[in-house]
């Protein structure tokens, strides 16, 4: 029998990925596929899945090195690599929303930031089964509210 579900909210560190994947190593034994545990947040980096971050060689070199891979010059998708490789399901990708970026909202265009997901629900395999939809709620509320459009996903669980 499956216990309740556990909810994990995680901030990655915005400066680099470098201490990102460090913090993806903690949350990687989180993911038992047994569980339901749901692990959400900004994560400040791109999915393996997503295209490039439109508009990253155009943002100032002080912003553009958060999100450079060790080539410096492509958006670094390790952490959410790593992530998955441990587990994780990315919900935005295994339902089809994973095209839809978070980042930035209109009423912060010309941030520091490209146009990408950067938002991620991510959930063990136990859970990720009983997920029905994904989608990014984008509404002129949403717009102002922040600099990131909330992801909102479904799930299904029955005792």
């Amino acid at each position: 029998m499956r216990s309740g579900l556990n909810l994990i909210f995680h901030v990655p560190c915005p400066n680099g990925p470098t201490v990102r994947r460090r913090e993806a190593a903690y949350l990687a034994v989180h993911a038992a596929p047994e569980s339901l545990t749901l692990l959400t947040g900004d994560f400040n980096s791109a999915s393996p899945h997503d295209p490039e971050p439109e508009g990253i060689d155009e943002l100032p070199a002080h912003y553009r090195v958060r999100y450079l891979a060790e080539d410096l010059r492509t958006a670094d998708r390790r952490v959410l690599a790593q992530l998955e490789a441990a587990g994780w399901v990315d919900v935005g990708h295994a339902l089809g929303g994973s095209n839809i970026p978070t980042v930035p909202t209109a009423g912060f265009n010309g941030t520091e930031f490209a146009v990408m997901r950067c938002d991620y629900i991510l959930a063990s395999s136990g859970l990720a089964a009983c997920a029905v939809s994904y989608g990014v709620v984008r509404t002129p509320v949403t717009d102002m509210a922040s600099d990131h459009y909330p992801g909102l996903a479904i799930f299904e669980v029955s005792r």
